[in-house]
């Protein structure tokens, strides 16, 4: 059995950067979107897990993760109904140096990479100085243009504040 399930292997609604839409070039970027168009079991459990390593690496950036940063970490976990060999290999993520470089490449495209820096934006409330450093070194990594970080970190801090509601590209 593969570490990721084929009903996993999908973003679910109830994500919470699964109402961000974005507009870049423009061309329409859905960060929900990439993981929907996954085919190839293997290629969906390896993008699901770099979103999971951006999230951990967000996190840990300012040198420990709190509370609601590794509650929001255990819920992409849970929602995502990984086998108990990815969770823990998930878990040891959690105590290894997250490689930037290694996240980066799996955002193959704008679309993947939106999806991967806005959840590790999620992740964390940027409260450190050290967690704004991560998450733009994380853009560069995945080459995202800077109009299209900003936009995904105003849809996050929408999203962080207010979660119930719909995080519409026109509004902001």
């Amino acid at each position: 059995m593969g570490l990721c399930n084929a009903r996993t292997a999908h973003s679910s609604p109830g994500a919470p950067w699964s109402n961000a839409s974005s507009t870049a070039n423009g061309k329409r970027v859905s960060p929900s979107r990439p993981l929907d168009t996954i085919t190839d079991p293997a290629e969906a459990e390896g993008f699901a897990m770099a979103v999971l390593k951006a999230m951990i690496g967000a996190a840990k950036a300012d040198g420990h993760i709190d509370a609601d940063e590794r509650g929001r970490i255990f819920a992409e976990v849970e929602r995502r109904d990984f086998d108990p060999e990815t969770k823990a290999a998930i878990f040891q993520v959690l105590d290894a140096p997250v490689s930037i470089p290694d996240i980066a490449a799996a955002g193959t495209d704008e679309a993947r990479a939106a999806e991967i820096w806005l959840a590790a934006r999620l992740a964390v409330d940027v409260d450190h100085p050290a967690e704004r450093v991560w998450l733009d070194a994380l853009a560069h990594g995945l080459k995202l243009p800077a109009p299209l970080v900003e936009h995904l970190d105003r849809q996050a801090v929408i999203g962080l504040n207010d979660p119930g509601q719909e995080m519409d590209p026109a509004r902001n």
